[in-house]
């Protein structure tokens, strides 16, 4: 018996079986941006279109949950800081890109509908993002890099 049949055999009594075969180099990387973008497909294809023009060379760490930076702009954001500094401890990333978009599902109510007040409102919650964020690195050696960006259905605003 061939050590590929072997295989074939131990996955069948696995109940598993190999659909595709590719080889990935297992070598450490360095990322140059980790990016945190919202689930919703209107504004996500633009927003990656966008940020694939301004960022370094190189593939990103894509964060991408319902609300963007919603969570990092919350009272507790914890949970959304720990799953960055992964990519900050493993991946060596120094650059951060927080978004978060107009009319947000993740947001709800609390996102305003007319369009002055919802921006107005979004780069509240990034500059809390923003904090958040050089908060939870301050202590940790290489201050990041932060952008942010409130992305409307007509175009992104850099918010400082």
């Amino acid at each position: 018996m061939t050590e590929t049949h072997e295989k074939q055999e131990e996955e069948k009594e696995m109940g598993i079986k190999k659909i595709a075969e590719w080889t990935i180099s297992k070598e450490h990387v360095t990322v140059p941006q980790a990016e945190v973008i919202c689930i919703e497909p209107r504004p996500r294809y633009k927003t990656e279109e966008f940020l694939a023009t301004s960022r370094a060379p190189g593939v990103p760490d894509t964060n991408i949950y319902p609300g963007g930076a919603m969570e990092l702009a919350s009272n507790d954001p914890k949970h959304a800081l720990d799953k960055l500094a992964i990519s900050y401890d493993k991946h060596g990333v120094r650059r951060f890109v927080l978004t978060v978009h107009e009319d947000c599902g993740g947001y709800g109510e609390r996102m305003p509908y007319s369009y002055d007040k919802a921006l107005e409102f979004m780069t509240e919650e990034l500059r809390r993002a923003r904090l958040a964020l050089e908060g939870y690195f301050s202590g940790r050696g290489e201050r990041p890099v932060v952008l942010t960006y409130a992305v409307m259905f007509d175009g992104v605003y850099e918010v400082s």
